[in-house]
């Protein structure tokens, strides 16, 4: 049965146009390399508006530029906090944040816990989710495939 099914979908399955794995590379260095995303920044890159950046990555990766620059962020202090033992106050006054309540809000939606939960309890489903970064660029490419 699985046979049938995967070549059901290799006779309907285009592959994508270089032109979008081209954005998609672009979209996951900006990600992946600045601490704060700005869309500015990836707007730049891809000579792309800020309104063609936002039809892409929702089409591609279900939301917006400005939501995938919070959560990425919040990700990054995340395991920062959790795998690093940094301190979270001072991750919270390094400017990446308007203050601590702020710091502590968005860690706490992309998260799930509050940054001193992540610093003495993080449960071990957070800890797996955010190990993930060991495996460098080839995140991304997961992402897209599961």
């Amino acid at each position: 049965m699985a046979a049938l099914t995967w070549s059901f979908l290799a006779e309907r399955i285009k592959p994508l146009p270089e032109a979008t794995w081209a954005i998609l590379r672009a979209i996951d260095s900006w990600l992946i390399g600045e601490g704060s995303p700005r869309i500015d920044v990836l707007s730049e890159m891809t000579e792309l508006s800020p309104r063609q950046l936002a039809r892409i990555t929702n089409k591609l990766y279900g939301a917006p530029p400005k939501l995938l620059a919070r959560k990425y962020r919040a990700l990054r202090c995340s395991a920062r906090i959790a795998l690093d033992h940094e301190s979270w106050q001072a991750l919270c006054d390094d400017g990446s944040f308007y203050d601590q309540s702020h710091f502590i809000r968005e860690i706490k939606h992309f998260i799930g816990m509050t940054p001193h939960q992540l610093q003495t309890e993080p449960t071990a489903v957070v800890q797996l989710t955010l190990l993930r970064r060991t495996l460098g660029g080839d995140v991304a490419v997961l992402n897209r495939l599961s």
